[in-house]
């Protein structure tokens, strides 16, 4: 049994499959939330492209088409592959969007994929993996990239360090402290759902990434901080191109962002970007314009020592 969304008046993609699967967990009965954030997705994409237009596309996980539907009515087309553990989510998307079905393994160094990709799109998979898992992705998506194409990958950053310190992503309060404290110490942390090391939470950032990806097969042109529905930070990878630049990572700011997220500095944990950004128009346009990579960065280069709204006050803060 399936349901159908509603599209509001002046849709995009007015054309889009709106059918969506009875056991489709990331559709909780909110249309405008679940379409707004397969929208996010596809603008993180169009921001990777940069105007290019795949010919094939991979999608992993996808799920059950939260994003695979936006990818199916912009590309029109494009060869699409999906591929998840979900079985019953990877039939779907194939018989719903003209896919060609792949299903994963969990052990993902020995995950086959056969083709060649201009575009992959791995939305919210490393945000559950420990790191020997997410190497073992990276590798199996680097076999299967093409020359030109893009890897548009989310992670968690810093910016989910209130929701780990707040509710725990799932985890346990004394498993959300170990991960941020790990966190603090390495780049890269990873608790399993019960403690153990298997599917849980991760979290990373620009910093770490940027090391990783100092050398191998791939390379990391563009990060974007909670570019993905503002949750989630967006890493644009590609084959190694000789002489290409990383991107700029201010080191001394990264490690005191780790240093604070671990340290449970409370003023972090006040920290509240939507409220920062209506309070600061000035800064919001900024962020629209790329100039800082999201609110949060702006707070921690200059907000915190201007006088602005939305500005968590140190005296207001018990420490």
């Amino acid at each position: 049994m399936t349901r159908m969304l509603t599209l509001p008046a002046g849709f995009a993609f007015p054309g889009l499959n709106r059918e969506i699967a009875a056991r489709d967990s990331m559709y909780d009965g909110r249309d405008e939330h679940y379409l707004s954030v397969g929208a996010s997705a596809l603008d993180c994409i169009a921001d990777a492209l940069g105007g290019d237009v795949p010919g094939a596309i991979l999608d992993l996980p996808c799920g059950f088409g939260r994003v695979t539907r936006f990818l199916r009515a912009a590309f029109p087309r494009a060869a699409i592959t999906v591929c998840d553990l979900e079985r019953e989510g990877v039939d779907f998307c194939a018989a719903a969007f003209g896919a060609r079905p792949v299903y994963s393994t969990e052990d993902l160094a020995r995950l086959v994929i056969p083709g060649r990709f201009d575009l992959i799109w791995v939305g919210s998979l490393i945000t559950h993996l420990a790191l020997g898992q997410t190497r073992a992705l990276l590798n199996a998506l680097a076999g299967v990239l093409s020359p030109d194409g893009r890897i548009v990958a989310s992670a968690h950053g810093p910016g989910i360090a209130d929701g780990l310190k707040d509710w725990g992503y799932g985890l346990e309060p004394r498993e959300a402290a170990a991960l941020l404290t790990t966190y603090g110490e390495t780049g890269y942390a990873h608790c399993g759902y019960g403690g153990g090391a298997g599917y849980g939470i991760s979290l990373s950032d620009q910093l770490f990434w940027t090391q990783h990806f100092a050398t191998g097969a791939l390379e990391m042109p563009r990060y974007r901080a909670q570019a993905w529905d503002q949750h989630q930070d967006i890493m644009v990878l590609r084959r190694r191109q000789p002489g290409a630049p990383m991107p700029a990572v201010d080191e001394a700011e990264f490690l005191a962002v780790r240093r604070a997220a671990s340290a449970h500095d409370p003023r972090l944990a006040a920290f509240d970007s939507a409220a920062y950004l209506a309070a600061n128009p000035d800064v919001a346009a900024a962020v629209a314009a790329g100039h800082f990579g999201s609110a949060f960065q702006h707070y921690w280069r200059r907000g915190r020592f201007e006088e602005r709204d939305g500005v968590p006050n140190q005296k207001d803060v018990l420490f």
